[in-house]
């Protein structure tokens, strides 16, 4: 086989795949590295001298014993070898550490991403302004670095603008010239739709879930009005909402026909509302945003081209970025700063319902199993837009940052961490038994949940049968 479609299908291969393909201590460790399942690494003492088991030591928390086994690392020929990796896997939980280690040897936009984690910022600042236009061109998320050094929104806003013309998207504004740069400030110029393969265009459901949302809703629903593909519907099931969500939607929704409105009368979680809400939706695709993301009015129109120009495809993803209020950009990972977007998938819908399901009905995590399964599942029918469609907000009081449901600089939550085993290890059992991954939107979960995360499966239950979704579907453990 030529050495260049041998590389090709090397990539196209999935890490169970590739797991199940091996049977080498050290790139085992490397796979569930690189698939996040840190707690099998410890569990195993054959893992204890490998570069991942420090990583892992790390990622649940152990920083001491980390450090400790780090000094005999960096001693060994392993770690020149995996030196830049390794420094930019343990980067969210040591920045002081990535720091200390940092050398020539990493790209530019590796090194501009450590710096912008430093207390002083000169050294950033200095680096970037030694870089000539190349670099920009070849990593253009140089430009959002610069939001780290300059005080002024405006100088902040044309950063993000050269950042997103590189990807040949167009231009945002801000709404109020005066506050700052972030995903409630936004808005786009008035935009045409381009050239689609169809003339006849297949309605698009955009599923939002909302829960005390009064502060992000309305930039969201605009940016998400303002899509420049027409055939649409927006979904909004609200949980529950104690402030003024419902009150803002109403408005909005005597504004736009397209908008529709589902109350639960019990807070479910947004993946028991995002299933009710396709389960309730009318379109032949389905797509999601979440309540405090704003969508580049292009994000439709882009995902949907490649499934409406192929119509094996079943699923495309995008990218996105993610910005705090200061007008400073956030990744959880630190480098880079563009990333997959969780939330992203557009699919067919019937195809997605009758050969996978859809979310696992628990309260945080379902977002990274539900994507991974649909990867597995379409595997040549899926498609990535390499293009940063979604802006999001970063908070620290979201699921994602939370201390018991989510990730911080002290490790990823307990929680967490065995919801992604869990369903990790029912994929790769899955594979390796050639049995089927399918969700049903029932109350039956096919992997072990944390009680944490568990929703009342009384309350699941009054909500589906508060839209009709038929009690047949409903299957009690």
């Amino acid at each position: 086989m030529p050495r260049v479609l041998k590389k090709f299908f090397l990539r196209k291969k999935n890490n169970i795949e590739l797991l199940l393909s091996t049977n080498s201590k050290s790139e085992r460790a490397v796979i569930f590295s690189k698939m996040g399942l840190y707690r099998t690494i410890l569990a195993n003492p054959e893992y204890k001298n490998t570069y991942p088991y420090i990583i892992s030591l790390y990622a649940c928390g152990y920083s001491e014993q980390a450090k400790v086994s780090l000094d005999k690392y960096i001693k060994t020929e392993s770690f020149s070898k995996n030196k830049v990796h390794f420094i930019l896997s343990i980067l969210p939980f040591d920045k002081d550490v990535a720091y200390s280690l940092l050398d020539k040897s990493f790209d530019v936009l590796s090194i501009a991403n450590i710096l912008s984690q430093r207390n002083d910022l000169k050294e950033l600042s200095d680096f970037l302004l030694s870089l000539d236009k190349k670099a920009f061109k070849a990593k253009p998320e140089l430009y959002l670095l610069y939001n780290f050094i300059t005080r002024d929104t405006n100088s902040k806003l044309n950063n993000l603008n050269r950042y997103l013309v590189s990807y040949h998207l167009d231009k945002i504004e801000l709404l109020d010239l005066k506050g700052n740069l972030f995903v409630t400030n936004l808005k786009n110029k008035e935009l045409r739709l381009r050239k689609l393969v169809n003339d006849s265009l297949p309605l698009v459901s955009i599923i939002v879930t909302t829960y005390n949302s009064q502060e992000y809703i309305i930039s969201t629903l605009l940016s998400l009005v303002n899509q420049t593909y027409p055939n649409k519907e927006i979904i909004i099931i609200d949980d529950n909402s104690k402030d003024a969500t419902i009150d803002i939607i109403q408005n909005m929704m005597s504004r736009y026909s397209f908008i529709r409105l589902i109350k639960l009368e019990r807070n479910v979680g947004t993946y028991v509302a995002k299933t009710i809400g396709t389960l309730l939706s009318k379109g032949e695709f389905v797509t999601n945003n979440d309540s405090d993301d704003w969508a580049h009015p292009r994000k439709i129109e882009l995902q949907i081209y490649p499934l409406l120009k192929n119509p094996k495809l079943v699923v495309s993803f995008s990218k996105w970025i993610r910005l705090k209020d200061d007008g400073t950009f956030y990744a959880r990972a630190v480098s880079p700063l563009t990333r997959f977007n969780p939330s992203s998938a557009l699919f067919r819908k019937k195809d997605v319902i009758e050969k996978t399901g859809l979310w696992n009905l628990v309260r945080t995590g379902a977002d990274s199993e539900f994507n991974a399964r649909l990867k597995l599942v379409f595997k040549d029918q899926y498609v990535m837009v390499n293009k940063p469609l979604t802006i999001g907000a970063h908070r620290e009081n979201s699921l994602m940052t939370a201390k018991d449901t989510g990730y911080s600089p002290n490790g990823i939550s307990l929680t967490r961490l065995q919801y992604w085993e869990s369903w990790n290890y029912w994929h790769i059992n899955a594979i390796k038994n050639n049995i089927s991954l399918i969700i049903r939107e029932n109350l039956a979960y096919p992997f072990t949940v944390p009680k944490e995360i568990m929703v009342n499966k009384d309350d699941i239950l009054f909500c589906f049968e508060q839209f009709g979704i038929p009690k047949r579907k409903l299957v009690l453990n």
